[in-house]
């Protein structure tokens, strides 16, 4: 599919600080190897998209987010399949309830092993809540399914106060705190 005129995607991402190439160098002195919790903390490079309100878009939006999670925080794949349904549901959320021209994704890291994620549509309303579905409805069970997720991956998640942006915190493996 093309995009649609205008602004269809947009991306940004951040400078990778410390990926440079560099010389083989001759060492004179002999060499010492670090051990693992000598190496520099290095956080995963942030990732901004603004993509159209359409449908196709949650998908391109998912898959950039599961390259983000399993590339650059290096998140074990169980983690990143429960955090991709928090991504969709959000998403797809947005996309329902919202009227903007975009739906807007950022993720990075507020602090060593945790990422935060947000999904905003720039509508605001009231603070949405998960309910508990009929058991033949056909929707109605995505917040419900995020908070159980999230729970699950130890994390945490909420709107911002004026409904417009989601947000969600968890721990990129089971070692970290959120």
């Amino acid at each position: 599919m093309h995009p649609s005129p205008g602004r269809a995607v947009t991306m940004s991402i951040a400078g990778l600080a410390g990926l440079g190439s560099q010389r083989n160098r001759v060492a004179s002195a002999p060499v010492r190897c670090l051990l693992a919790d000598e190496l520099p903390v290095v956080r995963p490079t942030p990732v901004a998209m603004s993509v159209d309100p359409a449908p196709q878009y949650v998908r391109r939006v998912r898959k950039v987010a599961r390259a983000w999670l399993r590339q650059m925080c290096r998140m074990p794949e169980g983690r990143v399949e429960s955090t991709l349904v928090v991504v969709s549901e959000l998403l797809t959320n947005a996309l329902r309830y919202g009227n903007s021209a975009s739906l807007e994704y950022l993720n990075w890291s507020p602090q060593p092993g945790v990422i935060r994620i947000e999904i905003g549509n720039g509508t605001t309303a009231p603070t949405p809540q998960p309910t508990q579905a009929a058991p033949l409805a056909e929707s109605g069970r995505g917040l419900f399914l995020v908070d159980q997720l999230v729970t699950e991956l130890r994390g945490e998640w909420d709107y911002c106060e004026d409904g417009t942006t989601a947000w969600v915190c968890v721990p990129i493996n089971d070692e970290h705190p959120a």
